[in-house]
């Protein structure tokens, strides 16, 4: 289900086209997960931005921009939980990767609200995380830092990374680390990966 989103919405912004990097894949990552922690879904957060009634609702306040609404109100809600439960200056996460990536997500989503309109009044109800496109011996190794963890609600650390050194590969892998680390939370259940950056 993920893939088929991340196809679509490649499709609808034209960006599958930003350079080797899947910027695409992030956004709908964000979104899934946004969707899935939602009150009416596994109650991560507070929020219904994303579900039929958030989106009514915002269409009432703001009809013009609400499609950018959404999206900015979804990341900011996955933005704020990571760094209540992050203890570190220096980190990448889902919600939050380095800069530049940061800068190419809000270009992509500034120049394409209305082409991102279909693609969020799919049933984001329905959606699922897909298989993982990490190894046996990598979802281990998340894994096992999963069940370190004595808490439902937490974060923990994939390792450490040279920021000087962070590869449009390296984002990748690690974009997929954190997609198969988030999809093993429950209702009830938020552990948040992240790795530390070293500067």
């Amino acid at each position: 289900m993920m893939n088929e989103l991340i196809q679509l919405f490649e499709k609808i912004t034209d960006s599958n086209s930003t350079s080797n990097m899947n910027i695409s894949k992030i956004i709908v990552a964000r979104l899934c997960t946004e969707r899935i922690g939602e009150i009416d879904h596994n109650s991560w957060w507070q929020s219904r931005a994303l579900s039929p009634f958030g989106t009514t609702k915002l269409k009432e306040i703001m009809p013009k921009t609400y499609v950018l609404a959404k999206i900015k109100i979804a990341f900011e809600i996955g933005h704020k939980k990571e760094q209540e439960l992050i203890n570190e200056k220096d980190y990448v996460s889902l919600f939050r990767l380095t800069p530049e990536i940061e800068k190419l997500i809000e270009s992509i989503i500034h120049t394409s609200p209305e082409k991102i309109k279909p693609f969020l009044d799919s049933n984001l109800d329905l959606i699922k995380f897909d298989e993982t496109n990490l190894s046996k011996s990598e979802c281990n190794k998340i894994d096992t830092k999963r069940e370190l963890i004595n808490s439902n609600i937490a974060s923990f650390s994939l390792g450490e990374l040279n920021e000087a050194t962070l590869s449009q590969d390296k984002i990748n892998q690690i974009i997929d680390e954190f997609i198969y680390a988030w999809s093993k939370n429950k209702k009830g259940q938020l552990l948040i990966p992240y790795y530390r950056v070293k500067k």
